[in-house]
C-alpha cells in the first residue's frame, strides 16, 4: 500500500525512463525474464539482491515473493537496482526493503532492518 521511491515519483507524476537506462550495466540476462519465470523480483548484480533472495519473506507479512503482485515485484526491482539510496516500504507493517546506498543509512541497523517494519528499526 505504502511505498517510497524518491527521485522517480514527482507530485505524483512518474518520470519514465527506459529499464535499460534506469539498470545501466547492473542488469543480466536472466534477470529480465518474463513475468513468472523467475523466483525472484530482485534484480541487478549487488549485494541487496543478494541478501533479498536469501531472505525468507514468507516469514513476513509480506508473504513468499512468487505471491507478491506485481505492483510490488516491479517496486522492489525498482529500489534493489537503483544506483541511489532509495527503502520501499510496504503493507500495513510498512516492510522494509532497501538498496546498497540506503543500507549505509541505516548504519549499524543493516541487515537486521531488511524485512522487518520500519516501527520496530
Amino acid at each position: 500500500r505504502t511505498c517510497i521511491f524518491p527521485g522517480l515519483v514527482n507530485r505524483g507524476v512518474v518520470h519514465s525512463r527506459t529499464l535499460s537506462e534506469a539498470m545501466g550495466d547492473r542488469t543480466r540476462v536472466a534477470d529480465l525474464a518474463p513475468a513468472g519465470t523467475r523466483a525472484s523480483p530482485f534484480i541487478g548484480v549487488n549485494e541487496m539482491r543478494d541478501r533479498c533472495d536469501a531472505s525468507d519473506w514468507g516469514a513476513t507479512s509480506l508473504g513468499a515473493t512468487s505471491r507478491w503482485s506485481t505492483s510490488l515485484r516491479t517496486a522492489a526491482a525498482l529500489v534493489i537496482s537503483s544506483g541511489f539510496p532509495m527503502i520501499l516500504l510496504w503493507g500495513p507493517d510498512l516492510i522494509q526493503i532497501y538498496n546498497d546506498g540506503y543500507r549505509l543509512i541505516l548504519d549499524d541497523k543493516h541487515p537486521d532492518a531488511l524485512g522487518t517494519p520500519v516501527l520496530d528499526t
